[in-house]
């Protein structure tokens, strides 16, 4: 039973029966329903953006079951990557561009962490000394303050340390602010970083 409420879902085969449902009790009793459920077509420039998700959740939901049925951390791993691949491949069967069998994910299962100049560079260091954030770059994070997460000055330190340029766009600056990073810009500006500051004092 669907509770009361605004909603932004696709409509899959589970809640379209759930929906099918709530109006056939409804009938069954020889009573008129009690609600009435409101949808709309997939607008064509936002659908991308829908199914798009949608496809991510499921995914996500079929890769769990996969990790759960397997023990070994290893196989695990090798049979959530094969079964992203299944469905790469499925693209590029369905689909003309040629583009989709080099998005194949290799076996080994490795991620790209860095690409570090080591000639002619003032960071002339090794790719696994590089400095990283510890939330991920791919993901949106949250800074809610808590004990229990990652500090936003912290990570704005790492940020700062591991890119060669540098966009703010801040409200106002506060020297006490400021002063938490001082030392990672000096070294950041020395290195030859460039930093671009917008505000309004």
């Amino acid at each position: 039973m669907l509770k009361p409420g605004l909603y932004e879902q696709i409509i899959n085969k589970k809640l379209y029966e759930t929906i099918e449902g709530m109006e056939d009790l409804a009938a069954a009793a020889d009573l008129p329903a009690p609600f009435e459920v409101s949808k709309e077509p997939l607008d064509l420039e936002e659908a991308r953006k829908h199914l798009a998700a949608y496809i991510g959740h499921v995914t996500r939901k079929a890769l769990q079951m996969v990790r759960e049925q397997n023990r070994d951390e290893g196989e695990a791993l090798l049979s959530q990557i094969r079964l992203c691949n299944q469905l790469i491949q499925q693209l590029a069967e369905t689909l003309p561009a040629e583009e989709f069998d080099a998005l194949a994910i290799g076996e080994e299962g490795e991620v790209l962490t860095a690409v570090v100049e080591k000639i002619n560079s003032s960071r002339s260091v090794m790719a696994h000394d590089v400095i990283r954030p510890v939330t991920p770059l791919s993901e949106s994070s949250l800074f809610t303050g808590s004990h229990y997460e990652p500090s936003m000055i912290e990570e704005i330190k790492r940020e700062i340390v591991s890119c060669d340029q540098i966009d703010w766009l801040v409200s106002f600056i506060k020297w006490s602010g400021l002063r938490c990073m001082m030392e990672e810009l000096k070294t950041f500006t020395h290195g030859g970083g460039q930093l671009r500051v917008i505000t309004t004092s």
